[in-house]
């Protein structure tokens, strides 16, 4: 019988599969001319990443500075009627962030503290903690979803004295879940997706409440003023402070909505557009964005989620 027709194992023409020598011959690359459009996607996102979180970081120190300036104006206001404020202690953070704050003012400046304000001050305390080096990413990835390959240089090794800065894509390739270059990099860009949404809605809460205590700290000083002047009664300078600090927070509410998912995504939107940025695996379905923005909305209502 002839063997001429019979088909061998030796004989069948597999599927091509990169391997190691193709990703650093870059054959693959050549395979998929977008790897470089992907790679530096890649980059950008983490860096992105990276720039919010040090700013985050900033807005906790700027935010404690402006506490601190609002507690001592009210103790110094007490001072004109011989007494000293009592004091509360409010958790912001678990045990991550804890400030100490006179009374009459506790309620005001803390009125809208809610699962939304808990979980911004969570973030802004972990972020601040992770900068400094107190903690690691598993942190922050527990709180936002964070990549678990995502990681970053902090302090001297970092290079950058106090900042935060992402590890390069090539570093992190490895341990990118994908069969090859080109699907590592795009799971890379999809795993940064949401949590660059989530950091710039936390970025946008943190700059509203640190600018939020500025209104309060002028209006602390104009009671300060007023009470020198009018030699108030220790009363009175209690009813008028308390009075102060709550129309300062109502009335910065009236004239500064409080920012939004959506509003981070359309800052990050134009922030692309300047950079004409490739967008083609992070931006282009817009029910995926649709879907990302709701998820987030849902997360910081719901006082349980995490």
């Amino acid at each position: 019988m002839s063997n001429e027709n019979k088909t061998h194992v030796s004989d069948e023409i597999k599927p091509y599969e990169p391997d190691q020598i193709d990703s650093y011959s870059g054959f693959e690359d050549w395979l998929y001319p977008d790897n470089d459009k992907r790679r530096n996607r890649a980059n950008q996102l983490m860096n992105q990443c990276a720039d919010m979180l040090n700013n985050i970081a900033n807005l906790k120190i700027e935010t404690d500075k402006k506490l601190d300036h609002v507690s001592k104006s009210i103790t110094d206001v007490y001072k004109t009627v011989n007494k000293v404020p009592d004091m509360e202690k409010i958790s912001l953070s678990n045990s991550l962030w804890v400030v100490v704050i006179p009374k009459v003012a506790v309620t005001s400046i803390f009125i809208t503290t809610s699962a939304l304000a808990y979980k911004m001050g969570e973030r802004m305390a972990v972020t601040y903690l992770l900068r400094s080096g107190r903690i690691g990413e598993a942190a922050l990835t527990k709180l936002v979803g964070l990549p678990r390959w995502l990681k970053f240089g902090t302090g001297a090794a970092s290079g950058v004295a106090g900042a935060l800065v992402a590890v390069g894509i090539e570093v992190a390739l490895d341990a990118i879940i994908g069969a090859d270059t080109r699907s590592k990099l795009n799971n890379a860009i999809k795993d940064l997706a949401k949590p660059r949404i989530e950091f710039k809605y936390v970025e946008l809460l943190s700059e509203y409440m640190s600018k939020g205590l500025e209104s309060t700290m002028m209006e602390v000083e104009r009671v300060k003023l007023k009470a020198k002047k009018h030699s108030y009664s220790p009363e009175k300078l209690e009813t008028e402070l308390k009075e102060a600090v709550e129309l300062s927070i109502e009335l910065y509410k009236e004239l500064n909505s409080i920012p939004t998912v959506r509003d981070a995504l359309n800052d990050l939107n134009k922030k692309d557009n300047l950079l004409n940025a490739w967008r083609d695996e992070d931006q282009k379905d817009p029910t995926v964005l649709t879907r990302i923005v709701e998820e987030i909305e849902v997360k910081y209502k719901n006082p349980n989620q995490l």
